[in-house]
């Protein structure tokens, strides 16, 4: 399985989208509570955003708004993270949704796997 990014959009206004070219020149800092945040920021930077830092919380941490950088012109947070935030003003604050990509062979190799531990 691998994790293909979808677009970024903003977490007040999900119908409000965010392209790489819209970032450029400004403060962008990334942020995820998540167990490899560092694949997460990967993905932000070959996606071609410029990320003046990272911030990396403990997987599961119940992100708060004090968490938010208040130095950043925006902020890229995990779907994940951006569901523990409660209502308000996020205008800063911008999501990268991930879709889960199964690899095409996938029900092969479970279908080996089950038969090789039922002998057959």
């Amino acid at each position: 399985m691998t994790l293909q990014p979808g677009e970024l959009y903003r977490l007040d206004d999900p119908a409000q989208r965010c392209t790489q070219a819209m970032l450029q020149g400004q403060q962008v800092v990334a942020l995820a509570g998540i167990g490899h945040p560092e694949r997460f920021f990967t993905t932000l930077q070959q996606l071609g955003v410029t990320l003046a830092a990272t911030v990396a919380l403990p997987d599961h941490h119940a992100l708060t708004v004090a968490d938010i950088p208040a130095e950043a012109d925006a902020v890229i947070i995990t779907a994940k993270d951006a569901v523990k935030l409660p209502p308000g003003n996020h205008a800063r604050l911008w999501v990268l949704p991930v879709a889960a990509q199964l690899e095409p062979d996938l029900a092969d190799w479970i279908l080996a796997r089950l038969k090789i531990r039922h002998g057959r």
